[in-house]
Parts: structure tokens; C-alpha cells; sequence
């Protein structure tokens, strides 16, 4: 049996004098785990409330860094983003010894807000509110900070993609869509207009407070097509995401067109035909990550049920888009 160790999860003692040792930060009441995976995630209360993330060994400084740099940089732009924590020493990020090897913990404040159904009149607010997000990333100069969702990622997913889970049980459709609509939207990458920083998962982390919508958890901000965040919406509303805790008011087609007016007030829109595939491309990436986890995690491979579930989600996709694959 093979005893060494994966990946260490810290207790919240631990991580209370990581953060007090490190960060320039009041003191710390109370942490929780939220969520465990390559990225380990705690919600810490203190004289505020912040999100501290404990990055995975791939994860190096400088990448973590640049990202955490364009974030606060935006920052000045909006309201929209919380703030970065930085460390005592001035970086946004502080190198932990691990059993497994280095790994950054970064800390940023977290606000949860109110939960407030989506309809057409604050479908729009948001829908603004992300071209807002979008115009700060543009404003807040040129950086070093790609991500998950690189140029590399749009252009050769989908043969990564299908390699690499060449002996999971994956459906002949996922398949199909892998190769088909993998090229279809290789091609747009490479031509799209619409590249620049995105969340890459703001769907999931929306918080609203009297000061209107902003965005939190940026573990995926991206260099990537923007078309792609927009599509992360109308999937979210469009075929139900389980794990959602957005609740729609209303008609979903009404919401999708109040949000891509509300974007549209500050930024056009290139690819929207494109929104489909894109769509379908974003439970591909959940595929891909969960894959490339239990790769981390060193265990054999995923349950069956779970690739046989998100088939299901892609052709609920496919079937509402009205797509053959």
C-alpha cells in the first residue's frame, strides 16, 4: 500500500497562525473548511470576513502573485471586488511548508450579501455589473496573469481533453462534443475579438448588498474569451445547475436578454452565436478539473456516476440548444 501523503488539509488552529503570522490582518475568531481540492478553501471571521485559500503545489508564486496584483489593480476601478489581503512583507501571498511541498496561502475579504432572485430588472444590474468587472480589468493596465483559462486551454482542450480521458467511461456524445464542438471552438478562440481578464466562475460567487452586485473567489481569473463568461450565465439559468444558489424570478429567456442589455450598456458583444458550445464547454471543464483532482489526489479515477451524470447535463444542454451532437 502506498502511505505517502497526497496533501496535508489544515485545521483551523493552523490556519489562524499562518494568517496572524503572515498577514497584516486583525485577529481571527473562527475558521471553517468550505471546500477541499487541489485549492483548499476556509472561510475566516476575525474583525472582518475573509476567504483564505491554500493553493495547490502546482500553483507557483508567480502566478498567484501577478493574478492577486491585476485583481487589487481593478480595484481602483470598482466597487465590485474585494480587497487582496497582502502580507506583512508587501506580497499578496505566503509560502507554507508542507508535507506534500510548498504551497501559497493567499486571504481575500469576503462579503456574502443577501440572496436575491434573478429577474429581469436586476438581471440587467448584474449583467452591467459584469461588463463593469470586465472594463476595470481593461483599465488596470497590461499583466502577467493567464490562468486556467489561457489561449493554450481554448486551442487544444478538446484533444487534451479526449486524450486524457481515453479510458473513462464517457459516453459516445461527450466524445462527440469533445472532438466536433472542440474544433468549432478552437476556431472562434483564435479569432475572437473578445479576449481579456475574466472571473471564470462568477456565476457561483455573486454577492449583493445595498451597494448592488459584486464578485468574489477569483480562483479562476483568466486571460480567456469573454463570450465564454457570458455563456457560464446563460448556462447557469438556462438548464439548472444543482449546485447553484441563484433561484430565477421569472421567464429565463426574459433574464439572458435583461443581462446581455446590461452588459451591453458598456461593452458590445462579439460571439454570441458561439454561446452554445461555450456552454456546453463549461461542464467539460468541470469534467477536466475533477480528472486532473483525482490525478492529484491519487486515486484511480472518478466514480462511473459521475461522468455519467454530467453526460446527462451536456445533452440536457444539447437538447435545449437544440444541438445535434
Amino acid at each position: 500500500m502506498d502511505n505517502r501523503i497526497v496533501k496535508s488539509i489544515l485545521d483551523a488552529k493552523s490556519i489562524t497562525d499562518n494568517i496572524l503570522l503572515h498577514f497584516d490582518v486583525a485577529d481571527v475568531h473562527s475558521v471553517d473548511l468550505l471546500h477541499s481540492s487541489r485549492d483548499d478553501t476556509y472561510l475566516v471571521v476575525g474583525a472582518a470576513t475573509w476567504i483564505a485559500r491554500v493553493h495547490s503545489s502546482k500553483k507557483n508564486k508567480l502566478e498567484v502573485e501577478s493574478c492577486s496584483k491585476a485583481i487589487n489593480a481593478a480595484r481602483q476601478f470598482t466597487h465590485r471586488i474585494p480587497l487582496q489581503a497582502q502580507t506583512k512583507s508587501g506580497c499578496y501571498s505566503a509560502m507554507l511548508e508542507m508535507p506534500e511541498g510548498p504551497r501559497l496561502l493567499t486571504l481575500g475579504a469576503f462579503q456574502k450579501g443577501e440572496d436575491v432572485p434573478l429577474n429581469t430588472e436586476n438581471g440587467r444590474s448584474l449583467g452591467r455589473a459584469l461588463a463593469e468587472l470586465h472594463k476595470a480589468f481593461d483599465s488596470s493596465g497590461p499583466h502577467d496573469c493567464f490562468g486556467f483559462f489561457d489561449e493554450e486551454f481554448f486551442e487544444k482542450w478538446a484533444s487534451a481533453f479526449c486524450n486524457k480521458l481515453k479510458d473513462r467511461p464517457l459516453q459516445d456524445v461527450v466524445r462527440n462534443f469533445g472532438y466536433y464542438f472542440g474544433a468549432r471552438l478552437q476556431a472562434h478562440a483564435k479569432t475572437s475579438p473578445g479576449y481579456g481578464l475574466i472571473h471564470g466562475d462568477f456565476f457561483h460567487n455573486i454577492s449583493h448588498s445595498a451597494r448592488g452586485f459584486a464578485f468574489y473567489d477569483f480562483e479562476h481569473i483568466s486571460w480567456a474569451p469573454r463570450i465564454f463568461e457570458i455563456a457560464q450565465f446563460h448556462w447557469g439559468i438556462s438548464v439548472r445547475n444543482p449546485s447553484s444558489r441563484i433561484v430565477i424570478e421569472g421567464e429565463p429567456g426574459a433574464v439572458w436578454n435583461a443581462f446581455l442589455d446590461g452588459y451591453r450598456e458598456l461593452i458590445g458583444l462579439d460571439g454570441i452565436e458561439e454561446v452554445p458550445a461555450y456552454s456546453i464547454a463549461r461542464v467539460f471543464v468541470d469534467i477536466y478539473t475533477a480528472h486532473e483532482q483525482s490525478v492529484y489526489f491519487g486515486s484511480s479515477g472518478l466514480q462511473s456516476a459521475f461522468y455519467q451524470e454530467r453526460a446527462e447535463l451536456i445533452k440536457s444542454l444539447a437538447e435545449y440548444y437544440r444541438l445535434k451532437l
